[in-house]
């Protein structure tokens, strides 16, 4: 196989950048999910996702400047001006108010960017909304999603004994993993199922990937990959299956949702719901961690080889605290 596409969303929910090469620590593709937008209800935050607000899909953004240092954000409404936003990627958080922010029973810290960033945001969704950088803060992975680890041997325990535990993985304000990776091969299905062809950004992937030199991976193949080699020094350990909901319904052009008979959403419950922990969503797409990665980071480029160096004899089941509803795996 080979990557067929990269993308990095640098704002929760925005449009994704596509793009021909990105660095990759163990946290993740560089710039990804950074910013996150909240509604500001009262004296309270809700955390925005496309799910809940369709009309984020309105917003598309692209990196500008010399190795990408700006983050342009355009709102492009069905009627009207498109407006513009400059964003630095790196902005200097010195006198930023910070505040708590939960997703999916993980918690980090964020940066409120100040008026001159979320006044543009609030105009263009007429509601008071603010822009929250994640700064050096980073959320816990939890669940299953982490691989195991080997630990030195615990005190009282007999010689030579080994305890295992959960790997610590952080992310930012991505869902539950570093990365999502899909099959184009799977994308083609659902294709055929709504009658029409789907853009693969719905689905919100960091990494796709397909069969190089006309030779199509099966469909849904991706279900029993446990891991995958890039390159052949980089490695990518497939830990969870990526639950889906509503947001794969949402109509990029119009910022609402597509008619009932061609979402998405419905045509996947039929055949999709392969994972005991989530037996109501269906499932698109796994969830990876990033093995032996230096803190420095790699790059991974469209066009790279990509081989499945591992399978399981078994689709997985994801357990995630607030999202599953299956069996626990711990």
């Amino acid at each position: 196989m080979y990557i067929h596409g990269l993308y990095v969303h640098p704002i929760k929910s925005l449009r994704p950048i596509s793009v021909r090469s990105v660095k990759v620590t163990p946290r993740g593709p560089e710039h990804d999910r950074i910013f996150m937008l909240q509604k500001l209800d009262g004296n309270s935050y809700k955390s925005m996702q496309i799910a809940h607000f369709p009309q984020l899909s309105l917003f598309h953004t692209s990196f500008e400047g010399e190795g990408g240092t700006t983050l342009v954000v355009r709102y492009s409404p069905p009627q009207g001006e498109s407006k513009e936003l400059l964003i630095p990627l790196r902005p200097d958080t010195t006198g930023l108010l910070t505040r708590e922010i939960v997703l999916h029973s993980s918690g980090c810290l964020g940066h409120d960017m100040g008026d001159e960033f979320s006044e543009f945001f609030s105009g263009c969704l007429g509601f008071p909304t603010r822009l929250v950088y994640l700064g050096s803060s980073r959320r816990p992975v939890v669940g299953n999603i982490a691989p195991m680890e080997r630990t030195d041997t615990t005190a009282g325990s007999l010689p030579g004994t080994r305890a295992t535990q959960r790997k610590k993985v952080e992310i930012s304000f991505a869902d539950c993993a570093p990365i999502m990776i899909t099959n184009l091969a799977s994308l083609r299905c659902v294709d055929e199922m709504i009658g029409e062809g789907m853009d693969v950004t719905k689905f919100r992937p960091n990494m796709v990937v397909a069969g190089e030199d006309g030779e199509e991976v099966a469909r849904w193949e991706e279900d029993f990959w446990g891991e995958l080699l890039f390159g052949g020094d980089k490695r990518i350990t497939l830990t969870g299956n990526c639950p889906r909901c509503t947001s794969i319904n949402v109509d990029y052009a119009t910022g609402s949702f597509v008619p009932a008979d061609k979402q998405p959403l419905k045509k996947l419950m039929k055949d999709r719901r392969v994972d005991p922990g989530m037996k109501y969503s269906p499932v698109f797409g796994r969830y990876g961690i990033f093995l032996d990665i230096p803190a420095s980071g790699v790059y991974f480029s469209v066009g790279e080889k990509v081989v499945v160096s591992k399978r399981n004899s078994e689709r997985s089941e994801l357990y995630w605290p607030g999202i599953t509803t299956g069996t626990k795996r711990v």
